[in-house]
């Protein structure tokens, strides 16, 4: 084409439309940008031009915009983007339907704003039909319904006595009529190849019975006209179609025909046939375009209506396969006017592969119109032979055309527009189209995005700065992307092993720790816990860390027993070969260093959580094997395999790979984390780990990151995710546990997080991985893959760590919860306690759940360390208040009521007298009343809590001060030391059987000691381990409280406390103090730590 000559494709290519369309009036230079820098409604998607609608906007309570695709693996998927948020999320709603981009669903919105989605195969046997069960709502469905529309039409033919045609699904086209009561229509390429329509007067719960729209008399079934629908959505559909397909027809010509009131009219008004007499004959409809002419054969892209009503077609004019022409047709005047948009439309689009002749040499670029404004054309043309996206726009008819260019200078193809239905008129996206990321070679064999005119830049909202805040953020955003994009990988293969890693370091977000650990046990569970199928190859051990690291959490030997078998079974038969790169050595040695991330991490957890050294040590000697023979002492690098030890490259230095030695630092760093410190050849891991450190952090890009070639940027100068990821990773993690100086190499770490951060787009997809290899190679913006989240996850949670380590506390806020329940004090992201308040008296299960109120207690990860109203004894929560005796005297009679089980009696939470935040913790107050079954308000408490830390070991301290005042009568606070006092209950983990949870132990001020017995002991300590976390919970009872005092703190459940009788006069106060610390750490706290801490508490 004669664009191709020109250079700068943003302003030359328009200009050479001056030549070739003297309509053109105006050139619009307006900010036009490379598709790439738009932003993704999906990395992965695809569709053809006939099933629509394929996006539509809706604004109701929410206001978002819906749009549906298929993508590379044959998914049918519906997309959400919400324009208050600029959140995009998806649901795949049919899996694996069919690779073909004829298979996109098409969207609709029902009168509630309940989603109706259609779709079937290309040429499939079924069209199914979901429905949202919410309105605006993509997360929940009904489950898919076949409409079974092809058998009443196949009906007819047998009726009549006619052979039964071919019977086929494609392209469903639902559109509602509002003046029809809300009849939905639905069209689709049905029985015998032909356009057909069916209504239902329920939203789709039943069907009339389907007819063909439109079909040449005499045509048999191989003769296929393509349809094209609009609509006014009140009483109108419009029709554009075409006799065949262009490929079978030379003379394929554009035709219209309209429906209003169940008659098929000419766009004069003249009724051709009633609905119910249909099929109609294109010769008896608008011959728009006569492919029997010097303009040969055409294919409809799209038509709508302006605001008088009158029909508005798009087409292709094809005078040959090379080239392609976009026409404007517009019924003005009584006739229909074809005018010239453009005869520089190109050729077909798809990369045909060399030497083979294109099967579909009419796929244009595409034309579509805006719906809203018909005077509006987006379409797709060759500028400098790359496909781009420009805005045509006429007011008078398509005689001259003011041009916008969208994409300029685009590296890929940009094609198949699309106009949103009732787009937004202000914020986008308003078009979206594929970029064909990936070469489009067939209808079957793709791998392109679907954009909209939405910047990314302008759209991304994540930071790179070092907060804990801005990591969790955009930690979520990147997992959450991965799983709402699940792999075509294997769910055991190394690559989901890897990507699983992140997952788990992703449960360091305290809001969705256990959803993380949640989805990693349910892939466990579907796993049936097995590693990969080939029992000595170390890529397939790599799953089976997440295997252990979720039984260290929640328990269960079956987790652990496969792979335990399997590594068994290696040690027994392993064979010790040399690891020169031959026979498939890989099969059975760590003969290539990403082996030491795959496989040595998951023999140091399996040796911790077993107690078997063997496992260790057998990881220990094949460790140094492969370090031996692939290490490069001077450069103190790895190579990838035997292959590359001569290999150079171009500037004539070694080869060393980037994410292969990625592979093995992140590695090192994961078997140290599980390495015993007098394990005598851990000194030669760390000084491994050191030396790595050191030259990995000296090959550091000026923009923070590495490239995939070590030692020859230049020649590979893209930026590279999945090294740096890991690099970024086992630095930070070096830096943490101090392995690493902090003022040498957490500027390193603090540059390489705010560049990985850079290459996450607005919608959380990770991008500039390398795909799978063995060596460097250049890479691209659209390219990811699941283990470079997994590194991005790893080096967020190191990042997140070092952050809480250095400061607990900081950034502390009270954050009410959704229904007005609890309130919790929060560091940055992290809960630190929170106040469970709500009361609901309306049904027995509600009041049980509210009937007293409580504090909860997180650790520094988030995760919650005190019960709630479940488990083993659901009146045990968190850290409470109670007496199951209390006595009371009512007009003269004595009373007993449990204010400890709260039979019949509630604790009501009144009002938050106090509530504040400062850098070091938080204060409340808060207003109770002890409630008896008469509504009498017995006691009124007042119960502080002042929360804060000690020392740089980050200690929780909560200070308790308690007022119970007695309101209606002398109050006898009695009871028994197993239910009165003030108490703390740990979770309900430690009342569960856990291999992972022990259960808790005491620990008093001196020995002999039977705390159900001695009285007015001044503390005691309670441990309990999970998951390897060690935790110490100190009670502490002030000596202004009430003397004989007894501790009933000997339940290996976790719950322990005190409690005393005494007697509160009416109108009297009694005050009460308490402290309880709560510490963590690899060991528990001791006696004398104990001790020092209540004489702190004591003397303040």
């Amino acid at each position: 084409m004669s664009n191709r000559r020109f250079v700068n494709a943003a302003w030359v290519g328009v200009c050479a439309l001056v030549v070739l369309c003297p309509g053109i009036s105006r050139i619009t230079l307006a900010q036009s940008e490379p598709g790439h820098a738009y932003r993704d409604v999906t990395y992965d998607g695809a569709w053809c031009w006939f099933a629509d609608p394929r996006g539509v906007h809706y604004k109701g309570e929410r206001d978002c915009t819906y749009i549906g695709w298929v993508n590379s693996q044959g998914d049918v998927v519906i997309g959400q983007y919400d324009h208050e948020t600029g959140l995009m999320a998806n649901t795949v709603l049919s899996r694996r339907l069919q690779r073909d981009d004829h298979a996109n669903p098409s969207v609709l919105i029902l009168p509630d704003g309940r989603l109706a989605v259609f779709y079937s195969k290309h040429s499939g046997r079924e069209m199914w039909m979901v429905t949202s069960t919410e309105p605006e709502d993509i997360t929940d469905w009904t489950e898919p319904r076949s409409l079974g529309l092809n058998q009443v039409v196949q009906q007819a033919f047998e009726d009549n006595g006619e052979s039964v045609p071919t019977t086929a699904y494609c392209y469903p086209n639902p559109y509602i009529l509002s003046e029809e009561r809300g009849r939905l229509y639905i069209l689709w390429r049905g029985v015998s190849w032909k356009p057909c329509i069916a209504w239902s007067d329920d939203e789709g719960q039943t069907w009339v019975d389907g007819r063909i729209l439109v079909s040449k008399e005499g045509a048999g079934p191989y003769v296929r006209p393509y349809i094209k629908v609009g609509s006014d959505g009140a009483r109108k559909l419009h029709f554009a179609f075409t006799d065949g397909h262009p490929r079978n027809e030379a003379e394929n010509s554009i035709y219209y025909l309209g429906y209003e009131g169940g008659q098929l009219k000419r766009a004069d008004g003249t009724v051709v046939s009633s609905l119910e007499d249909a099929p109609v004959d294109p010769a008896d409809a608008d011959c728009v375009y006569d492919g029997s002419g010097d303009g040969g054969r055409a294919w409809v892209w799209d038509v709508a209506a302006d605001d008088s009503g009158n029909p508005v077609i798009v087409y292709t004019r094809l005078p040959s396969a090379a080239h392609h022409e976009y026409w404007y047709a517009r019924f003005e005047d009584g006739q229909w006017v074809n005018r010239l948009i453009t005869a520089d439309a190109g050729r077909w689009f798809p990369m045909t592969p060399q030497d083979k002749k294109e099967p579909e040499p009419h796929y244009s670029g595409g034309v579509v119109l805006d719906h809203d404004n018909p005077g509006t054309v987006y379409l797709s043309r060759p500028i400098d032979g790359v496909f781009e996206i420009e805005k045509w726009q006429t007011d008078d008819g398509g005689v001259n055309w003011n041009v916008t260019p969208i994409t300029s200078g685009s590296e890929a193809d940009n094609v198949r527009p699309y106009v949103i239905r009732d787009h937004s008129e202000d914020a986008g996206p308003h078009v979206a189209w594929m970029y064909n990321q990936r070469p489009y070679v067939h209808y079957t064999n793709y791998r392109s995005a679907i954009k909209c005119d939405v910047l990314e830049a302008e759209a991304r909202q994540w930071s790179g700065r070092l907060d804990e805040e801005s990591i969790d953020n955009v930690m979520m955003a990147v997992a959450d992307w991965q799983l709402a994009n699940p792999s075509r990988h294997s769910e055991t293969d190394w690559t989901s092993g890897s990507l699983y890693t992140g997952i788990m370091a992703a449960t360091s977000v305290p809001d969705r720790c256990f959803e993380y650990q949640g989805l990693a046990t349910e892939m466990g569970e579907r796993n049936e816990w097995q590693p990969g199928p080939r029992p000595f190859m170390a890529d397939d051990h790599c799953i089976a860390q997440t295997y252990i690291d979720v039984y260290n959490l929640v328990g269960g030997v079956e987790k652990i027993t496969p792979i335990r078998e399997t590594v068994d079974r290696l040690m027994a038969e392993y064979a010790d070969e040399p690891l020169e790169w031959k026979n498939n050595v890989h099969m059975r040695e760590w003969a290539w260093c990403d082996a030491l991330f795959m496989s040595p991490p998951m023999l140091a957890r399996l040796a911790d959580a077993t107690g078997e050294q063997k496992y260790l040590d057998f990881m220990n000697r094949l460790w140094w094997k492969t370090t031996d023979y692939l290490y490069d002492e001077d450069e103190h690098l790895f190579y990838r395999d035997s292959r590359y030890f001569d290999k150079r490259e171009a500037n004539g230095e070694p080869v060393f790979w980037s994410r292969g030695n990625g592979w093995v630092i992140a590695g090192l760093a994961r078997v140290l984390e599980y390495m015993p410190a007098d394990y005598p050849d851990r000194p030669r891991y760390e000084e491994l780990f050191r030396e790595m450190a050191a030259r990995i952090a000296g090959l550091q890009q000026e923009d923070g990151l590495w490239r995939s070639s070590l030692l020859d940027p230049e020649s590979y100068p893209a930026k590279e995710t999945s090294g740096s990821g890991f690099y970024c990773f086992a630095l930070a993690w070096g830096v943490r546990t101090g392995l690493l100086d902090e003022e040498t190499y957490l500027p390193v770490v603090a540059k390489a997080w705010a560049a990985l951060v850079d290459c996450v787009d607005s919608n959380g997809r990770l991008g500039w991985v390398q795909p799978i290899g063995a060596d460097p190679r250049n890479v691209r913006e659209s390219d990811t893959e699941i283990y470079g989240v997994g590194a991005f996850l790893l080096a967020g949670r190191q990042i997140s760590w070092i952050l809480s380590d250095r400061a607990y506390f900081g950034d502390t806020r009270w954050v009410d919860s959704d229904d007005g329940g609890a309130v919790t004090l929060m560091h940055g992201q992290r809960p630190v306690v929170r106040y469970m308040y709500g009361f609901d008296p309306s049904t027995e299960e509600t009041l049980h759940e509210t009937y007293k109120p409580y504090l909860h207690v997180f650790d520094r990860a988030g995760r919650q360390l005190t019960k709630g109203s479940g488990g083993l004894y659901t009146h045990h929560r968190g850290i409470f208040i109670g007496w199951n005796r209390l006595t009371y005297t009512v007009d003269g009679a004595q009373r007993e009521r449990d204010f400890w089980h709260m039979k019949g009696v509630a604790q009501r939470h009144q009002r938050l007298v106090e509530q504040s935040a400062t850098d070091d913790g938080g204060r409340m107050l808060a207003e109770i009343e002890w409630i008896d079954d008469q509504e009498h308000v017995v006691v009124s408490e007042q119960r502080g809590t002042s929360i804060y830390h000690v020392g740089a070991e980050g200690r929780l301290v909560l200070d308790f001060d308690i007022a119970l005042t007695a309101l209606f009568g002398d109050v006898y606070l009695n009871g028994d030391p197993e239910h009165a006092g003030f108490q703390f209950r740990s979770t309900n983990l430690l009342a569960e059987d856990h291999e992972s949870v022990s259960k808790a132990s005491y620990v008093f001020h001196a020995d002999g000691i039977d705390p159900t017995k001695d009285m007015d002991m001044p503390w005691a300590g309670m441990h309990f381990t999970i998951g390897g976390q060690v935790y110490t919970v100190v009670y502490m009872n002030h000596p202004d409280n009430p003397k004989e005092t007894v501790y009933s703190a000997y339940r290996d459940y976790g719950r322990f406390g005190s409690y005393f009788k005494t007697t509160i006069p009416k109108g009297e106060t009694l005050k009460l103090k308490y402290r309880i610390v709560v510490a963590e750490g690899d060991e528990a706290l001791g006696r004398e730590a104990m001790a020092k801490m209540y004489e702190g508490y004591v003397e303040e």
